[in-house]
């Protein structure tokens, strides 16, 4: 799985899919944590995660989606082997 980001800006574009949110959900239901779970992990808070999922954020902080990858163990290389 690939997750693809990109380091231009604070926030991450509306309309441009340098992420995909599902990976996220994905991810996280693999490891088998609850919303809960990954704001713990994460530092967010469930609101934030829960907004997320339900796709009400369009336009997140990079800084939140780098939080939410480094609590799911995603690198920081988007061509790591690992992802999948």
């Amino acid at each position: 799985m690939t997750v693809q980001m990109t380091h231009q800006s604070d926030y991450v574009p509306a309309g441009r899919h340098v992420w995909d949110l599902r990976q996220i959900v994905t991810l996280r239901e693999q490891r088998g944590w609850t919303q809960e779970k990954l704001a713990e992990q994460s530092g967010l808070s469930v609101r934030t995660i829960r907004n997320m999922e339900l796709g009400l954020v369009h336009n997140p902080r990079r800084s939140t989606v780098d939080m939410l990858l480094q609590a799911l163990g995603v690198p920081d290389e988007p061509d790591d082997p690992r992802l999948g």
